[in-house]
């Protein structure tokens, strides 16, 4: 149950604009309680609840929101307020969008926006500080650590591989990567980054279909559900690709700007890994085995 006005009442505390009216349950993922707070033509916000141990999710998204806000190129919802209700739950309201299924013509301008994102040189006050984030936050439920790291490769392997297949390597009381070829893996991925070294370019980080929609009443573009930090805008490109959900000509677009440079296919295979790890760790199943099929074509396409 929703207590509309003991939630109206903490989004204001917490900084948040004054919001009456009811409370309609929508769409939010599988993780959160998700919903419409406001008048039925009134002002209103999104809202996510969950537990309390879920606040630092919810301040580290607002944080992704605010830098990618402030980069200009791709909508987000902005932020309006994070704190707890007085029943110890956390919560997140953002700007209320309606939002609709994107068109060609939205996909063509996503990919025009998220290239000029990329190609966007970093927050001047996070400049020359590496690959990273100035907080650690979320991949799905998974937490992912962000430590400024100067070399890409390092950064890959260090903050994004190996926490991965630690947290997989501890499932199944310790049986599920028995055999893996880890210590060969952690030698492919610096074999296939050596000498990359890409401009650290603002990232959603979580760019599946799910995770775009259009704004109405014009289609605009618009992005949520961010785990962003610093790093290879290869990274956002692949991972759209690994679900599908974006169509042709957001490709044409984002690459009529930012053409893919050589061994950006190989690299693909390399950080989609990072999100089957994930995936393999938050569902198991057909997932786990997948991950390990992957893990032996990167060794051998690497040559280890």
């Amino acid at each position: 149950m929703i207590d509309t006005e003991a939630l109206a009442h903490a989004i204001e505390t917490a900084g948040g604009p004054r919001v009456g009216g009811g409370w309609k349950e929508v769409g939010g993922g599988c993780i959160h309680t998700a919903g419409r707070l406001g008048d039925e033509h009134g002002p209103a916000v999104f809202v996510k609840i969950n537990s309390g141990n879920h606040l630092a999710g919810f301040e580290a998204e607002a944080d992704a929101l605010t830098a990618l806000a402030a980069c200009g190129r791709v909508r987000v919802p902005g932020v309006a307020a994070s704190g707890r209700l007085d029943d110890g739950r956390a919560f997140l309201a953002l700007e209320w969008i309606p939002m609709t299924p994107r068109t060609e013509a939205a996909d063509r301008a996503l990919g025009t926006a998220l290239a000029s994102q990329h190609d966007a040189p970093p927050p001047e006050e996070l400049g020359g500080r590496g690959y990273g984030w100035p907080r650690d936050n979320f991949i799905g439920a998974t937490p992912q650590p962000n430590p400024f790291t100067e070399s890409w490769a390092e950064f890959f392997r260090q903050q994004r591989l190996r926490p991965q297949l630690e947290l997989l390597a501890r499932r199944d009381e310790g049986r599920a990567t028995i055999g893996w070829p880890i210590a060969r893996l952690y030698q492919a991925s610096d074999i296939i980054l050596r000498d990359h070294q890409p401009q650290p370019s603002l990232l959603h980080g979580d760019l599946w279909g799910g995770n775009a929609a259009a704004a109405e009443p014009d289609a605009e573009p618009v992005l949520f559900d961010p785990a962003t930090y610093l790093g290879d805008a290869e990274t956002d490109i692949a991972f759209s690709r690994m679900f599908g959900g974006f169509s042709p000509v957001f490709y044409r677009a984002y690459h009529g700007q930012l053409p893919p440079a050589p061994g950006a296919e190989l690299r693909a295979r390399l950080y989609n890994l990072y999100h089957l790890l994930n995936h393999a760790n938050l569902f198991g199943g057909h997932y786990l085995s997948e991950a390990r099929s992957a893990v032996a074509r990167l060794v051998g396409l690497a040559g280890c």
